[in-house]
């Protein structure tokens, strides 16, 4: 387990007794940092940037095969393949040649095909085209948006094409939101089932820009606790749904770090629920890891 969740018993403040809400939260989806690293070489290939669903039948054997002998699921392996892409993505950026991109796109090399030579992320890829024509950000955005109407024929087509081969950089995010958002609201179910009253992050967030005289919103997580509770021992006053895996990757553990650094400062300890699960060595003080063990989850099916 984290240094996070261990640490926590001695770092938060003290929760009174009475009427205290002891919840204990069984976690059964904890992977290791060993497994990660070992898996790191069978997930990631030169110019695959695709879901799961886009790979050929070799692949997703070699993937299923690597998996079965680790303590991971496949649905947590392909989740931890998301966020080595967006790392590797991050990582890659600089390296697209976006002038050089276009005059090989005018020619007739499709986007699919260019990024897979650049090894770069497809929609990224055409969002590169699109600047490259000296399209500003606002622009590029409005037209990735509505395609069928912003851009040309081809355009439309290959943006298309490359949205269906791009699990890392999708211009839509509907489907995500909705997900986060079905998520978010089994865990308000599951705190309602027990008996705890809450605030949810709606609330906090009109209660906040109310308050401020320039409308700030400081700190939202999705549940804030109003009743004393402690979940395997540890005080908890907020709690935060992650409908994916959490990887000790660089950059979903930075962006988890501060946000549980902003939620402490403001209610003190709290609790980050991972829906896949998580790496035993991920680190977010001031936060308790927590899986979806305990949660009925048949609406997210």
């Amino acid at each position: 387990m984290s240094s996070a969740n261990t640490a926590l018993a001695s770092s938060a403040p003290p929760v009174s007794t009475s009427d205290t809400h002891n919840i204990p939260w069984p976690c059964l989806s904890v992977v290791s940092s060993a497994t990660e690293q070992r898996l790191y070489s069978v997930l990631i290939r030169k110019g695959e940037w695709g879901s799961h669903t886009t790979l050929s039948a070799p692949r997703l054997e070699e993937i299923a095969r690597a998996v079965e002998a680790e303590d991971i699921t496949l649905v947590q392996a392909r989740s931890l393949r998301r966020g080595l892409l967006r790392k590797r993505a991050m990582k890659r950026e600089k390296d697209l040649r976006a002038t050089s991109t276009r005059v090989l796109y005018d020619r007739g090399v499709s986007v699919p095909d260019l990024a897979r030579d650049w090894d770069f992320p497809p929609v990224n890829t055409m969002r590169a085209i699109l600047k490259a024509r000296q399209w500003d950000k606002a622009k590029v955005k409005a037209a990735l948006q509505s395609p069928d109407t912003l851009l040309s024929t081809r355009d439309a087509r290959e943006f298309r094409q490359a949205e269906a081969v791009d699990v890392v950089s999708k211009a839509d995010q509907t489907a995500k939101a909705e997900k986060a958002r079905l998520f978010e609201e089994v865990l308000r179910d599951h705190f309602s089932q027990l008996g705890v009253s809450y605030r949810v992050e709606s609330d906090l967030i009109q209660e906040q820009k109310a308050a401020s005289p320039d409308g700030t919103v400081t700190a939202t997580p999705d549940l804030l606790l109003l009743d004393p509770v402690t979940i395997n021992g540890h005080p908890v006053h907020w709690v935060d749904a992650k409908c994916f895996y959490g990887a000790d990757l660089p950059l979903p553990k930075k962006s988890a770090q501060k946000q549980a650094a902003r939620y402490t400062k403001h209610f003190g300890p709290g609790a980050i629920v991972y829906m896949r699960g998580f790496c035993d060595a991920l680190d977010v003080p001031g936060a308790l890891l927590l899986d979806a063990t305990p949660l009925d989850l048949s609406r997210m099916e």
